[in-house]
């Protein structure tokens, strides 16, 4: 039937409350504001369910302390409804929410049809902590995986348990995120992007509000035919192996680019057809290892120091430009590889070398 009134709280499709190990199983909905929603439960499973047209979000773990829920194996469907500024596929956390989602697993699904400027097929909001999101298909969306930070349709009214309210919550904060055996495919604007920032769109007391990212885990993803790349921004820490970018839609699109971080490892990453692969602007000490990116150049800009490049499988010069501390400069020239200890890399190391042999 017709979809009358898609405000705050209404028009929402399957619905879990305050619930214990339930589950929802082989199911459909279409047109909602939320085609499901699970809220302030624990060990919850949304299995094998399709949701078609959403305006907000198709699948949405909507905060209040849930824990130990599961999304598994469904199909999720962009189409021609948007309500506010951003519409995702499934969507982790709720800014309007003080107590955090924690341990929420997205799991082999299939999503698709998000192109709407905004649009993501996988979106995670603070408060969030420990979501791990796994071999997902995702294909043909605006963006991959985001954090857009704030519910700017709501603002922030909603108290918990009377004694804080999301007006005082000033920091919306994303706890470690696991993003791995993913498939993106066509899409048009970033792979990833997570960023900690201001919240200038939202109008509260105090202002103004920002949004904060912890780690970042994000291994064995592959992308293939797409614009954009995997996007951080003043992320506390980020440790990204063994993706692959295939067939770019755009050779001059970058597969990293990473801004204002200060704990960077890669390693294992695969690129051979960008004209650039790692852009780092402004991060104090990655460590860019073991990587092969073909005939394509790692840069750095801003204030970056310490990088850490050996063996990145580079036939052109490793290129600095501009700001590099004097004692890691080797701008024109290869890093003799043969006269370096090459360091052994194990996942999640952190390796750090302050001088380096030129030839």
């Amino acid at each position: 039937g017709t979809v009358e009134d898609t405000s705050s709280g209404r028009s929402y499709g399957w619905v879990m409350y305050y619930s214990s190990n339930c589950k929802i199983i082989d199911s459909v909905a279409s047109d909602g504001r939320h085609n499901y929603l699970v809220q302030g439960s624990d060990n919850c499973d949304i299995i094998n369910c399709t949701s078609i047209n959403d305006r907000i979000s198709g699948i949405d773990v909507h905060g209040v302390g849930g824990t130990k829920i599961r999304i598994m194996g469904c199909r999720v469907l962009g189409g021609d409804l948007k309500y506010g500024n951003n519409r995702s596929g499934i969507r982790v956390g709720n800014s309007s929410h003080v107590v955090a989602d924690t341990d929420v697993l997205v799991k082999d699904n299939l999503i698709s049809g998000f192109t709407k400027s905004g649009d993501s097929a996988i979106d995670i909001v603070g408060p969030s902590s420990n979501t791990i999101i796994q071999g997902n298909s995702i294909y043909d969306c605006y963006n991959g995986i985001t954090n857009t930070g704030n519910n700017t349709d709501r603002g922030a009214t909603t108290g918990m348990g009377g004694t804080i309210t999301a007006y005082e919550m000033t920091t919306q904060t994303i706890d470690r995120v696991i993003v791995r055996d993913n498939t993106f495919t066509n899409i048009t604007n970033k792979l990833c992007r997570f960023e900690t920032g201001d919240l200038a769109s939202e109008i509260v007391t105090p202002a103004p509000r920002s949004k904060s990212v912890n780690t970042i885990e994000l291994h064995d993803n592959t992308a293939i035919n797409c614009f954009g790349a995997f996007d951080f921004d003043a992320i506390t820490k980020l440790n990204a192996t063994n993706n692959t970018v295939v067939a770019p839609a755009n050779t001059t699109h970058n597969m990293f680019t990473i801004e204002k971080c200060n704990n960077v490892f890669l390693s294992r990453n695969t690129s051979r057809d960008l004209s650039t692969c790692i852009v780092l602007d402004d991060c104090l000490n990655p460590k860019v290892i073991g990587n092969d990116f073909g005939n394509t150049i790692v840069g750095t800009s801003g204030t970056t120091s310490g990088l850490v490049a050996f063996d990145n499988a580079d036939a052109e010069p490793i290129e600095y430009i501009s700001g590099i501390t004097t004692s890691t400069v080797f701008t024109g020239a290869y890093i003799d590889i043969s006269t370096s200890t090459i360091p052994t890399i194990t996942d999640g190391a952190q390796v750090q070398y302050t001088t380096f042999t030129a030839a």
